[in-house]
């Protein structure tokens, strides 16, 4: 993947995961010490942030830096593909850990076809 659709990959995945825990980009500028401006332009592939940033904007949602990237390199990783995963993974945050192995055997099963 070129290194602009990885800026894009990248930016969609962090707004999805910033929606899904109901923030706005004050709100993660803020946490992660950085601009609301940076915060947008990171988002809509503008800017490719370093590695430092990339340590705030983990830390500020809450979840390991490779769980940010982890996605971005895929080459199916589609902004509504994003957004999707990133939904479904914060779903299985609420769950508890019976539920989601149920969760689990669902979408495996789903995934087999």
């Amino acid at each position: 993947m070129d290194e602009e659709r990885q800026k894009i990959a990248l930016g969609a995945r962090i707004k999805a995961l910033r929606k899904q825990q109901g923030l706005s980009q004050e709100d993660l500028a803020a946490a992660s010490g950085r601009a609301v401006e940076g915060i947008s332009n990171i988002e809509r592939g503008k800017n490719f942030p370093g590695l430092g940033t990339l340590l705030k904007i983990a830390e500020a949602l809450h979840i390991p830096v490779a769980e940010l990237i982890g996605e971005v390199n895929i080459p199916a990783a589609t902004p509504k593909r994003i957004r999707l995963e990133a939904a479904l993974l914060a779903a299985a945050r609420r769950l508890p850990d019976r539920q989601l192995e149920v969760a689990v055997k669902q979408v495996e099963a789903l995934a087999e076809g």
